[in-house]
C-alpha cells in the first residue's frame, strides 16, 4: 500500500517535495489559479492575436511568481498545443534542471527531444526514466503508468532503430537499450519490447506502402504520359493538316490579291498620267488667258479712243472675237478642271482598294503564321513531354514518404497536454 502511494507521487511528478509550497503560501498560489486558467484557456486557441495574448499573459504571470517552475511548466504545455516544439523543450529544460524527480515531465522531454531529433541526448535521457520506475512491479492500476511508460520507452527505442536509424549510432542505441531493460522489471520489459516491435512492424508496412503507392505513381505517370504524348501527337497531326490546308488557301487569295493589286496599280499608274496630261493641258490654256485679256483690252481702248462710229466699230468687233476665244478657252479649261477632280476622285479609289487589298494580303500572311506557331508551340510541348521522366514522386507519395519516418506516426506523446493542464492547476489549490 505504501509503494502504492508512493507510485502516485511519482506519477503525479510535481505534486509535493521540492515544488511544495509552505501553508503561508497557500492564499498566493490560490491568487494564481485564475490566471493560470485564463493562461491555458488563451493558449489553447491558435490564432496568431491569441499566441501573443498568451505571452504576454506568461510575462504577467512570471512578474507576479518568479521562479516559480510550475508557471514554466504551464506555458511549456501551451507552447505544446501550439506545436512550438523547440521552445517547449527549453522551458521543460529550465524545469527539470531544478527538479530530477518529476516523471511525467520527463516523458515530455524524452518526447520532445525526439520530436527536435535531438537524438543523443534522448539516448542519454532514457535511461535516467527508466531509474525512476519503481524496482517491483505494482499492483492494479497503480502499476499501468509505468507499463505505459516501458511501451513509450519501447517505442522510442524502436522508431531510433528503424525510421531514425540513419541519424542514429548503432552502439550507442544498442547501449542504450541495455541500460534501459537493466532498469525494467519483466513485465515492463515485456511492455518495452512490445512498444518496440510494434513500430518494426508500422515501419515496415509504412516503408512497403510508400513503396507500392511510388511503384502505382510511376506506372500511372507513365500511362499519362503515353496518353499525353498520344494527345499532343493528334493535336499536332490536326495542326498540320489545317495548316497545310490554309497554306493553299493562302496562296490561292494571295495570288488573287497580288493580281488585284497588280491591275490596280496599273490602272493607278494611268490615272496618275491622264491626271498629269490635264494639269498641263489645263495650265497651258491658263497661260493663253492673260494673252487674251490683254488683246481685249487693248481693242477696247482703241475703240474708247475713237470718236467715229464707223471707225469705232471694227475695234469693236474685234474686241468681241477675241472674247469670244477667251470664252471658249475658259469654257475649256472648266472642262479640264472638272476632268481633273473626276480623275483625282478615280485615282483616290484605285489608291484605297490597293491599301485594303495590301491589308487583305497582310493578314493572310499573319493568319499562316499563327497557324505555323501552333504547330510549333505544340512540338515544343511534345518534345519536353518526351524529355520529361517518368517518376513516382507526386505529392501524396512525398506525404506518405515523410509519415513513415515521422515520430508521431509511431510514438505519440506520452501524455494528454489537456489532462497535464488539470494537473498544473491543481499544484495551486
Amino acid at each position: 500500500m505504501h509503494g502504492m502511494k508512493l507510485a502516485a507521487v511519482a506519477v503525479l511528478g510535481v505534486a509535493a517535495g521540492s515544488w511544495g509550497r509552505c501553508a503561508a503560501a497557500e492564499s498566493e498560489d490560490a491568487k494564481l489559479v485564475p490566471e493560470v486558467k485564463k493562461l491555458f484557456e488563451i493558449g489553447w486557441r491558435r490564432s496568431k492575436a491569441d499566441r501573443e495574448e498568451a505571452d504576454k499573459q506568461y510575462r504577467r504571470l512570471r512578474e507576479t511568481a518568479p521562479g516559480d517552475r510550475r508557471i514554466k511548466y504551464a506555458y511549456a504545455l501551451v507552447q505544446l498545443q501550439q506545436m512550438k516544439y523547440r521552445d517547449a523543450a527549453v522551458l521543460v529544460d529550465e524545469v527539470l534542471d531544478a527538479d530530477h524527480g518529476a516523471f511525467a515531465i520527463r516523458e515530455v522531454r524524452l518526447w520532445l527531444l525526439l520530436m527536435t531529433k535531438q537524438y543523443d541526448r534522448a539516448m542519454v535521457e532514457m535511461p535516467e526514466l527508466a531509474k525512476r520506475f519503481p524496482k517491483t512491479e505494482l499492483e492494479g492500476d497503480a502499476e499501468k503508468p509505468y507499463a505505459d511508460a516501458a511501451g513509450f520507452l519501447g517505442r522510442a527505442c524502436g522508431y531510433l532503430a528503424g525510421p531514425a536509424k540513419d541519424q542514429v549510432a548503432a552502439a550507442a542505441l544498442s547501449q542504450c537499450q541495455d541500460r534501459v531493460l537493466a532498469r525494467l522489471t519483466p513485465q515492463r520489459r515485456a511492455a518495452f519490447e512490445e512498444g518496440r516491435r510494434k513500430v518494426k512492424e508500422e515501419f515496415i508496412k509504412a516503408k512497403e506502402q510508400a513503396q507500392a503507392d511510388a511503384a502505382k505513381a510511376e506506372a500511372e505517370a507513365a500511362d499519362l504520359k503515353k496518353r499525353k504524348l498520344a494527345e499532343l501527337e493528334e493535336r499536332a497531326r490536326i495542326a498540320a493538316g489545317t495548316l497545310a490546308n490554309e497554306r493553299t488557301s493562302v496562296d490561292a487569295t494571295k495570288k488573287e490579291l497580288s493580281d488585284e493589286i497588280k491591275t490596280i496599280t496599273e490602272e493607278e499608274q494611268r490615272a496618275t498620267a491622264n491626271l498629269r496630261q490635264v494639269e498641263i493641258a489645263i495650265l497651258q490654256l491658263r497661260r493663253e488667258l492673260p494673252i487674251l485679256e490683254e488683246r481685249i483690252r487693248q481693242l477696247l481702248e482703241q475703240a474708247e479712243k475713237e470718236q467715229d462710229p464707223l471707225k469705232k466699230q471694227p475695234f469693236l468687233d474685234a474686241a468681241a472675237r477675241w472674247q469670244l476665244n477667251r470664252n471658249q478657252v475658259l469654257a475649256v479649261v472648266a472642262d479640264r478642271e472638272r476632268r481633273h477632280v473626276a480623275i483625282d476622285q478615280q485615282r483616290a479609289a484605285l489608291l484605297q482598294r490597293r491599301a485594303v487589298a495590301e491589308r487583305r494580303l497582310q493578314q493572310a500572311g499573319s493568319r499562316i503564321a499563327q497557324f505555323e506557331k501552333n504547330v510549333q508551340k505544340l512540338q515544343a510541348e511534345r518534345t519536353r513531354a518526351m524529355g520529361k521522366p517518368v517518376t513516382g514522386q507526386t505529392a501524396g507519395v512525398r506525404h506518405q514518404r515523410r509519415r513513415s519516418t515521422a515520430l508521431t506516426t509511431y510514438v505519440s506523446m506520452p501524455v494528454s497536454l489537456e489532462a497535464e493542464a488539470k494537473r498544473v492547476l491543481a499544484w495551486f489549490q
